[in-house]
């Protein structure tokens, strides 16, 4: 470690300052200064080193990362000596302080103080890697009464704040800048904000209680803002999870043009509910006890959540109709949707109980615009797994017909499964989406 003998104000720094206190000049100073020249015995006296006006043999200078006028009549001056650009190494044997008049533009600075070392520190030259970086904490005399005026740049960061570089996993170990440069790079698809890049990851971030003003204009610009896949917001108890971006822009026979983020809830909405009171599936979703009297229970609690004015309004094809004693669906029509349960494509990413074929004359209308499986269980099955009120795992309905007699619907152990109309123990859980109002 190297050890310097106390730093000399010099001659010409004290001139400076004589005028500084007598309100004729303002010291600005300008960089540190390092060299290696060698002081006989004679030569590091205090009248030796006042006289002198440069350093012997200079060989670096830079500007300070931090000036600082403390309390008593000093200054300290922080500077990081670097050998990025350095051909030769060298001993620092010598330190200058340089500064000048900023009140006058004329001004160039001088040799204000200077130090030489009892035992000096190598600064070795540039290998192509890792810089070395030597640390100047350098405090020097002024008055208290003389104006100062404090101009400092930034500079490397020192060794110990940096680590051991050449331990970086990327390929260019050049310098710190270098290498988080090529991370920036590398990540640079991260920064963009939209539907496709959100709906690509998944987080899982709690949002808070409500849907602020804020996240409203970032769905309606269509940068959707820090918000992902997985995050959801907490209200009135219910978890309500983010499940895809843009799920239904420019789907329908009237084209969606609102953005929008689809919302699951973690929880079922209604419990022990059937599709029908008989096991008929005539009539398809549409038909049905649920369309018409739970769903719109599960529609109110939605609403008290976000509010009417928020939730999207967009076409829906839905089936109305099974083909005579042959239990696949034979008809269907355009519907305005807001709240409504989701089909199999939603959830699993394809069809499983839903009719796939006809009689072999006639094909069944699966007709949908909900045919890609939702972002949120693309990433993590584990959401398909709904939730009672008292945490335990739940079954919830689809809104697929599989018969005369049955629909789809997923089981609580995260099966896809069953079940005639009138079967009980079943939830109530729809997709749904939040749009600016």
């Amino acid at each position: 470690m190297a050890e310097f003998y106390g730093s000399v104000m010099t001659d010409l720094g004290a001139s400076l300052l004589a005028d500084a206190v007598a309100g004729t000049a303002q010291i600005q100073f300008t960089s540190l200064k390092t060299g290696d020249g060698t002081y006989t015995e004679e030569e590091r006296s205090r009248t030796a080193l006042q006289a002198r006006t440069a350093l012997k043999s200079l060989k670096q200078s830079t500007s300070f990362s931090s000036v600082e006028r403390q309390a008593t009549a000093r200054v300290a001056l922080d500077a990081i000596v670097s050998n990025e650009s350095l051909l030769t190494g060298y001993y620092v044997r010598e330190v200058g302080i340089y500064a000048k008049d900023a009140s006058d533009p004329s001004s160039t600075p001088i040799l204000y103080a200077i130090s030489v070392a009892k035992a000096a520190d190598y600064m070795p030259p540039y290998d192509g890697l890792m810089p070395t970086t030597i640390t100047e904490k350098y405090i020097t005399t002024v008055d208290n009464s003389a104006e100062i005026v404090i101009e400092s740049t930034g500079a490397y960061a020192a060794a110990e704040d940096l680590g051991n570089v050449p331990d970086l996993q990327t390929t260019d170990k050049s310098s710190a800048v270098a290498a988080i440069n090529e991370i920036v790079q590398l990540t640079d698809f991260l920064r963009y904000d939209n539907a496709g890049s959100h709906n690509s990851r998944y987080r899982g971030k709690n949002l808070g209680t409500s849907v602020t003003a804020a996240q409203y204009a970032a769905i309606n610009a269509g940068t959707f803002d820090d918000m992902y896949i997985g995050d959801y917001w907490v209200i009135d108890g219910i978890t309500w999870r983010i499940a895809d971006i843009d799920y239904w822009l420019g789907f329908g026979d009237t084209e969606c043009t609102k953005h929008h983020i689809v919302i699951v809830p973690d929880q079922v909405l209604g419990e022990n509910k059937k599709m029908n009171d008989t096991d008929t599936t005539a009539g398809c979703y549409v038909g049905s006890k649920m369309y018409t009297t739970y769903i719109a229970d599960a529609r109110n609690i939605v609403k008290a959540a976000f509010g009417s004015t928020h939730i999207l309004n967009h076409r829906e094809y839905f089936c109305n109709a099974l083909a005579s004693g042959a239990g696949y669906p034979s008809a269907g029509a355009w519907y305005d949707s807001e709240i409504d349960l989701m089909n199999e494509p939603m959830v699993y990413g394809s069809l499983y109980y839903s009719p796939q074929n006809g009689d072999g004359s006639k094909i069944p209308v699966v007709h949908t615009v909900d045919d890609s499986q939702l972002a949120l269980f693309r990433h993590n099955a584990a959401h398909m797994i709904a939730r009672h009120s008292d945490n335990t795992r739940a079954s919830w309905w689809l809104r697929d017909v599989v018969s005369a007699s049955y629909f789809a619907y997923v089981g609580a152990f995260g099966n896809c499964t069953n079940r005639a109309a009138s079967g009980t123990g079943i939830g109530v859980r729809p997709a749904f989406a939040i749009c600016a109002a």
